[in-house]
């Protein structure tokens, strides 16, 4: 299974990742650890998470307030948002 960002949500992604690395060193890279554990569990059961909206669904991470918001079409992931917890929801819904 392929996984393939939306632009804003990979920009999304390596912001979150360098905002952690200068406020704690190495702390960005526990998030992009967190991250890839995360998509290996969407790659495996894609269709097991939450639904987000009718056409979305979401991973949470397991130790930072952050989810990825993904499209499923074929055989390939589309993550959407990756979207802080407690901030603006719902603020990527354009993007599909």
């Amino acid at each position: 299974m392929n996984v393939e960002f939306l632009l804003p949500a990979y920009y999304e992604y390596s912001d979150a990742v360098d905002y952690y690395n200068l406020r704690f060193p190495g702390l960005g890279s526990k998030l992009e650890s967190d991250f890839r554990k995360a998509i290996e569990r969407i790659k495996k059961y894609p269709d097991a998470w939450q639904q987000e909206t009718k056409e979305t669904r979401r991973v949470l991470l397991s130790s930072f307030p952050y989810k990825i918001v993904y499209h499923l079409y074929d055989e390939t992931v589309y993550i959407i948002a990756f979207a802080h917890t407690h901030q603006k929801p719902y603020y990527w819904v354009d993007r599909m």
